[in-house]
Formats: C-alpha cells, sequence, structure tokens
C-alpha cells in the first residue's frame, strides 16, 4: 500500500520572491504535474517569514517576504536528487518567463 512507504530522506526549498502573487503564479506552473511513482511526494505552501529568517537584512517597510515552500520526501536518495533537481529546472524556466513576460 502507498501508505506503507517509508520516505525517510527529504528536502525543503524556500524561494523568496517579490509579491504573493508571484508565489502563487509559480506555485500554480509547479504544482501542475505529480511524481510519477509513490516513493516521492512533494507538497506546495506560500508562507509569510520574516526577512531575518532568510538573511536579509533591508526589506521596504519591514514587510515579510513571501515564500514558495516546497517540501520533498523520498524513498531514497537518489530519487530525491532527481526530484530535486528537476524542480529547479522547472523553477529556473518559469522565473524566466516572469522576468520577461511579467505577471500579467
Amino acid at each position: 500500500m502507498a501508505s506503507d512507504i517509508v520516505r525517510p530522506y527529504t528536502c525543503r526549498v524556500d524561494l523568496a520572491l517579490p509579491t504573493p502573487t508571484h508565489a502563487q503564479l509559480l506555485q500554480d506552473v509547479l504544482s501542475v504535474d505529480g511524481e510519477l511513482g509513490n516513493k516521492i511526494v512533494k507538497s506546495f505552501a506560500i508562507v509569510a517569514v520574516s526577512p531575518k529568517e532568510h538573511g536579509v537584512q533591508d526589506v521596504e517597510g519591514g514587510a515579510d517576504l513571501r515564500v514558495l515552500r516546497i517540501d520533498f520526501a523520498a524513498a531514497d536518495a537518489k530519487m530525491l536528487r532527481v526530484a530535486v533537481s528537476t524542480m529547479y529546472d522547472m523553477m529556473i524556466v518559469a522565473l524566466k518567463c516572469l522576468q520577461e513576460f511579467g505577471s500579467e
């Protein structure tokens, strides 16, 4: 059964973005594709964190950062590495599109 699978290998990726809209757009784009097997799972969340938590000194008005948080859990290290690497590749493409075409 899928619930019996142990996933001891974990990774958390936090990506600080300039606006909640950017975070939501990126989440929408990246969460479309699920994992092929049940030995790895990923979850997405948009969280507000303090700038100091991410080592940022000057944030306009002391506002919280909008962070897209992606958590991975895998049954083995290789599957985790492949999933995280693929996610970074997809993030690069999505961020370049946002930079080129904006969030409109």
